[in-house]
């Protein structure tokens, strides 16, 4: 029987999956104990290199590096002080005496500011001790201060000296006081002219004095001056004025042109005894009377003559 030739099969043909096949990689090949040490090394490495000197990086510093070195030892040399030391007089003073031997005191004075090393420093020094000692040692220079420049080296101690207002007579030396009562000076070392003009006490007490010590009070040396000028007002020549020993406060004052003697209470009021001296000797010398040993004004509104 004829019929459709029948087509023969085709032969399917079995495909099989690609393997792929194996690469080599040297990554992956490594393990992780040799990357480690890989990585450690090139830390190093670049630790190495950055520690390395770069002598091309620290110049571009070395300008500040000279500047910031200029400026500490500036400011170390003008923290630092050099004598010797300036003497200044300060307000009206500039006409005493010591003024015009202003010069012999600047290398005693240099010896007592410079007495310490610290002294030699701005931020060590001690001003507060020089200045006592400058003042206890030279008390004519009267009132002491230190005056430390902000830029110079060279000290500055400004001085107010004492003016000196009594000569002291003592039974071993004779003194210059001032206002305060301070022995300021010897009355040896004082030109004749200064103590001729000063108002003279007598001490018959016996004390011994030094220069630079009080030998009265600012109080006693006030009453003396107050006496000394009212008396000298009304043309009264005083011939001296003394302490007796064992006074209790007393003082005594003695004029030229009469015999007897002015007791004086330290402790009262000067002018008011002045006033009544002069009063009762204008009616003493009125009414003809002259006391042979003394005038007494030491009780206030009483008067005792002898």
């Amino acid at each position: 029987m004829l019929g459709k030739k029948q087509t023969p099969a085709s032969a399917s043909r079995r495909v099989h999956p690609q393997q792929r096949a194996n690469v080599f990689s040297y990554h992956a090949s490594r393990s992780n104990s040799s990357i480690q040490r890989e990585r450690k090394v090139e830390d190093t490495a670049q630790a190495v290199t950055s520690n390395k000197f770069d002598g091309r990086k620290w110049l571009g510093y070395a300008p500040t590096i000279v500047t910031s070195f200029v400026i500490l030892v500036c400011l170390f040399y003008v923290s630092t002080l050099n004598g010797p030391v300036r003497l200044q007089v300060a307000g009206s003073s500039s006409k005493s005496q010591v003024s015009a031997h202003l010069d012999g005191y600047v290398p005693e004075v240099d010896k007592v500011f410079f007495d310490s090393v610290y002294n030699k420093s701005k931020l060590l020094i001690n001003t507060t001790k020089i200045e006592s000692d400058i003042e206890e040692k030279y008390p004519e220079l009267g009132n002491v201060a230190v005056v430390l420049p902000l830029i110079g080296r060279r000290p500055i101690v400004q001085i107010n000296p004492s003016k000196p207002v009594l000569l002291l007579e003592t039974n071993h030396e004779d003194f210059v006081l001032d206002s305060h009562g301070r022995a300021i000076s010897r009355a040896s070392d004082v030109d004749s002219s200064l103590t001729d003009s000063l108002p003279v006490l007598h001490d018959d007490s016996g004390v011994s004095l030094q220069q630079g010590r009080y030998a009265l009070s600012s109080s006693t040396v006030k009453f003396i001056e107050d006496v000394h000028r009212q008396l000298k007002d009304k043309g009264y020549k005083l011939q001296n004025m003394t302490l007796p020993a064992g006074s209790g406060g007393q003082m005594y004052l003695r004029l030229r042109d009469v015999a007897y003697y002015v007791k004086f209470d330290l402790e009262g009021d000067s002018r008011a005894q002045a006033g009544t001296f002069i009063a009762t000797r204008i009616k003493l010398d009125n009414d003809g009377v002259a006391p042979k040993e003394y005038i007494d004004v030491r009780v206030p509104g009483k008067v005792y003559y002898k």
